[in-house]
């Protein structure tokens, strides 16, 4: 089986004797056993082994209370399936497999997890073997307006003439798209807008010197701020979700979509320089955000006492507002570096009257934190520190306060993956760190991952 690897916070030290050596999957087989553990290929693995061997389990006719043990299988995003969960899907509907029990829907040409192992081909198998009356195209599209799905129509149209196994050509045609809303103005639907490289100051100098690719990002970051400004003041009609009436778009109705987030900070920039506000979604942009930084610093120092980077960091954002000044002389006063300082503020007379306060503040602060770290969630010390901290006060008067805020109360919302990325980043040499700190009922409500079709040799 391939699409395994060994959780890279596993150290030298908790391997078990005798592992030196292995390849890496006999080490992963072993962590699995010791701990009694199944991941999700042995799961898929051990379902299929069960229902080939045990027949008996799912027999067609079996009834509990007169009623079918499975009356229907319903699968949704079939192209990403593979051969062993196509096969459990078969063992489960049993003789009724194309009768009406097996419902499947999907798209071979919205494959996207072929790399772990999904097979679309698949898809067209299955479709052959239900019957005509079984079979329907999906075509008409109810979310975008008609000059888009035209577009699509045009861009596709080759890929659309494609035939399929077992498709005549005068079928080809059904699988266009068809458009069901409106249109609401006669202003093109798809533009393409050029960010043009602005001229050189000095050409002499500039001659022969390539652009690199940030700097075009970069200059395509400030097309876009300024197009859509450009757009939204000339008036752009869109439709109203909740009211399902026309009316002119606002800033908080545009959205980009980004391939990949690795450059999304340029974006943000030319945003805020065209004096927008933002949000970021998705991806690890989030947890990129400064305020988030500074939760993830508060909570290292509340664990690690001795996390000297941290404590800078807590001490100098909204939860303190040191100076630079304060953190300065903390830093030199005695020869404890930063953590003597603040245990000895006091004695420093070139403190300003703020940073005494601040670092008496931050003292009590922590250690009252630290005595409750060990006995609640992470969530729980998280609403806790915001509640007592006044850093959601400090957030709201900055730039993009109201985005920072929001951002912040994401922390305490009930959603542990959102708690469980933050423990990720928390110091991993603390034995069971991430663990501890997170709720029984947070670590029973992990959602699983969604569309990751395993890999199979």
């Amino acid at each position: 089986m391939l699409g395994r690897r060994i959780d890279a916070r596993v150290g030298p030290d908790q391997l078990a004797p005798g592992t030196a050596g292995r390849s890496g999957e006999e080490v992963y087989e072993s962590i699995k056993e010791g701990r009694s553990g199944l991941d999700f290929d042995d799961l898929l693995v051990k379902t299929h082994g069960l229902l080939r061997d045990r027949p008996e389990i799912l027999a067609s006719d079996s009834v509990w209370g007169g009623i079918a043990s499975i009356e229907f299988v319903l699968v949704d995003e079939f192209q990403d399936t593979d051969r062993v969960q196509t096969e459990i899907l078969e063992m489960l509907a049993g003789t009724e497999f194309q009768r009406g029990r097996m419902f499947v829907v999907g798209d071979v040409r919205q494959s996207i997890y072929r790399f772990r192992g999904a097979e679309p081909g698949i898809f067209d198998q299955w479709r052959d073997k239900f019957p005509d009356e079984g079979r329907k195209n999906l075509t008409e599209n109810f979310r975008s307006v008609p000059g888009v799905i035209h577009f699509v129509n045009a861009l596709f149209a080759e890929h659309f003439a494609e035939a399929r196994p077992g498709e005549e050509p005068a079928d080809q045609k059904e699988h266009r798209l068809v458009p069901v809303r409106k249109d609401l103005t006669d202003l093109p639907a798809v533009m393409f807008v050029w960010g043009v490289p602005p001229e050189p100051t000095e050409p002499e100098l500039a001659e022969g010197v390539k652009t690199t690719a940030h700097d075009r990002r970069e200059n395509e970051a400030r097309t876009l701020a300024r197009w859509i400004g450009r757009r939204l003041e000339a008036g752009w009609t869109i439709l109203d979700r909740n009211t399902k009436e026309p009316r002119l778009a606002h800033p908080g109705d545009v959205a980009f979509l980004f391939r990949a987030m690795t450059d999304v900070a340029l974006y943000e920039r030319a945003l805020a320089d065209a004096g927008f506000d933002y949000h970021t979604l998705g991806g690890s942009a989030f947890y990129a955000q400064q305020e988030i930084h500074d939760v993830i610093n508060l909570l290292s120092i509340v664990e690690d006492p001795f996390d000297e980077v941290a404590l800078a960091g807590a001490l100098r954002s909204p939860f303190f507002s040191l100076s630079d000044n304060g953190l300065f002389w903390l830093a030199r006063a005695f020869p404890g570096g930063l953590i003597a300082g603040l245990e000895r503020s006091e004695e420093i007379p070139q403190l300003a009257p703020h940073d005494r306060y601040q670092t008496a503040r931050a003292r009590s602060l922590l250690a009252r934190w630290r005595e409750i770290k060990d006995h609640v969630g992470l969530a729980a010390i998280v609403t806790q520190i915001l509640d007592e901290s006044g850093f959601e006060a400090s957030l709201v008067c900055e730039f993009l306060g109201a985005r920072k805020l929001a951002n912040s109360r994401k922390l305490c919302s009930s959603r542990a993956s959102s708690i469980a990325k933050v423990a990720s980043h928390l110091p991993t040499w603390w034995p069971g760190y991430a663990v501890s700190w997170m709720s029984p009922l947070a670590r029973s409500s992990q959602p699983r991952p969604r569309k990751k079709a395993p890999t199979f040799a």
